[in-house]
């Protein structure tokens, strides 16, 4: 069998690149051929454009008394706090696979003499995360971002509460990738930010997004006062822009050079004395985007292909059968040289089937996508789950082989066990009154519990109506206890759930809850001196999202993914 991992580097609004790379140590193949050097929004198309604007709309909004802000929230340097202008929309979280959404492929360029680049952590030349006189950061929707921009998947909000000074929204086109374009759409005849909003701060700071979607942008006019997190259009590629991404920038005043609201203690950034960002994301930010499968490779187009109309095709399949060829593929942001990548194909008894690691040939960190193949000749019929563990963050997708139509289920169920089919259940079965006996069901189409079905005292009983790889579950045979199986259900969750864990282990045990930056929401108490663990918790007052569900005993860890949504 020969084995293929692909990686796909992009800096979009910069240079956009794909590439594929052997297991064997092969000269990389070009998928595009179109690397080039591509600005999007400048220094000088700001002040050619957008300050005169800007400037003459905030002293008729003063004259009308329509700027009258109230005590915002400040910084002790006098600033506003910024949070996350992105917002990953529920459906996209619901999408399984996905864990985040986004990559910043430019920072601004701290230095604004032309030919010299310089970023927030001291980066230079060929080694800065910038462009030439870039004004702003771009972040680019990954790893599909024209199918993702297609889709409305990403919402674009307002980082803090402010005032609508400026915006526009009409006429322009959402597939522009040549660059500079000579724009004549009125009520201006430059169209660098494309479809954009600019907001008033409480501290006379402006934060601007640019590039939405056409059509997207919210119902707004200048004078409208907005609150942080309010909805403020879709992610797009409108403008002077060579893929999907939004344009953030941040100026003192509408007269003022742009800063760069990240904060570095190393000194390169001189305008700001402490982050303006509420939670400041990394400057390598190495994380697990998506976790996907498919029959055939995705395939990617040239730029002039998107601009023609054209989308990326991922070719996203879930269903195999044990004559396929499996294509996996993990989107990393920020993937680097000395953080090794590895995936695991894990059986229903929790044995792994095939193990590979990856290694990035680059020094700096790029959002790369990870290809790995496999040949499922020999997969016996059931769901199984892939793990892919980079830098300490682990994510999961599951996938089926030969996954059967119906069951039609009897006798008695003991133990921990997962029935799951594509189309119907239909049970007459009696799982017997133990606490360790958790049984789940798991139907596409219906689930019918016939006339002699029961679910007596102590045990658990839990039906979902999912797609056969949907909701974690592992598909396991009748009369089988699986040890070492932490279970989530149902997964995903509004926020009530039971955990199952048994293990042959007994040592100390318990049940640890993180969200997904690290920090500790629920730990239970310690179960001492017992194989199993059947707990039912109840999360439902958290914000939807991802959470880490670890359980910790002496010498080990198993830690499954939860999404409450």
């Amino acid at each position: 069998m020969k084995n293929f991992k692909m990686n796909i580097k992009i800096m979009a609004c910069m240079m956009i690149c794909y590439s594929i790379s052997h297991l064997t140590g092969q000269t990389a193949v070009a998928l595009d051929d179109g690397l080039k050097n591509v600005e999007c929004v400048t220094e000088a198309n700001y002040q050619e454009f957008l300050k005169p604007i800007l400037e003459q709309n905030i002293s008729k909004l003063r004259s009308e008394g329509k700027i009258n802000f109230e005590n915002d929230a400040k910084l002790a340097d006098g600033t506003v706090p910024l949070s996350w202008p992105l917002r990953m929309t529920g459906d996209y979280k619901d999408i399984d696979g996905v864990n985040d959404y986004f990559v910043i492929t430019n920072f601004a360029d701290l230095n604004h003499d032309e030919y010299y680049r310089l970023d927030w952590k001291c980066a230079t030349y060929d080694n800065a995360r910038n462009y030439d006189q870039h004004n702003g950061a771009d972040i680019l929707p990954y790893p599909y971002p024209w199918q993702m921009m297609e889709d409305e998947s990403i919402d674009i909000v307002a980082a803090a509460d402010g005032e609508v000074i400026y915006m526009y929204d009409g006429n322009f086109m959402d597939r522009n990738c040549d660059t500079p374009h000579i724009f004549n759409y009125e009520p201006f005849n430059a169209g660098y930010y494309g479809n954009f909003i600019a907001l008033l701060h409480s501290d006379n700071s402006i934060t601007v997004y640019a590039h939405m979607k056409n059509g997207t942008v919210a119902n707004l006019e200048p004078g409208d006062n907005v609150e942080v997190g309010q909805y403020l259009g879709k992610l797009g590629s409108s403008g002077n822009s060579s893929a999907p991404h939004l344009h953030f920038e941040v100026r003192p005043c509408e007269a003022c050079s742009y800063i760069e609201p990240w904060f570095d203690a190393g000194g390169c950034n001189d305008d700001v004395t402490e982050s303006q960002w509420i939670n400041q994301i990394p400057y390598s930010d190495t994380k697990i985007l998506r976790v996907a499968t498919h029959l055939t490779l995705p395939v990617f187009k040239s730029c002039a292909e998107y601009e023609a109309g054209n989308t990326e095709d991922p070719n996203f399949v879930n269903h195999f059968t044990s004559a396929d060829n499996l294509f996996i593929t993990a989107a990393i942001g920020d993937l680097k040289d000395d953080y090794p990548l590895q995936m695991d194909i894990i059986n229903s008894a929790g044995t792994i089937l095939n193990s590979q690691s990856y290694t990035s040939p680059y020094s700096l960190q790029y959002a790369q996508i990870v290809l790995f193949t496999q040949m499922l000749t020999g997969y016996s019929t059931g769901t199984y789950k892939i793990r892919i563990t980079y830098n300490g963050e682990v994510a999961y997708h599951y996938f089926t082989v030969n996954c059967p139509a119906a069951a039609t289920l009897t006798g008695v169920h003991t133990g921990v066990k997962g029935f799951i089919n594509g189309d119907y259940i239909a049970s007459n079965a009696t799982i017997s009154g133990v606490s360790t006996n958790n049984v789940f069901y798991q139907a596409e189409n219906y689930i019918k519990l016939n006339v002699g079905f029961q679910a007596t005292q102590n045990s658990k009983f839990h039906a979902q109506i999912d797609d056969c790889t949907v909701g974690g579950l592992r598909e396991m045979e009748e009369e089988t206890v699986y040890s070492d199986e932490l279970i989530l259900a149902p997964n995903p969750t509004f926020g009530i759930f039971s955990v199952n864990y048994n293990c042959s282990n007994l040592s100390d045990k318990k049940i640890v809850i993180q969200n997904v930056l690290g920090n500790i929401i629920y730990t239970s108490q310690t179960f001492s001196t017992t194989n199993d663990i059947a707990e039912l918790i109840d999360l439902s007052n958290l914000p939807k999202g991802i959470y880490l569900v670890e359980i910790q005993q002496s010498g080990k860890s198993v830690t499954e993914q939860l999404v409450i949504q």
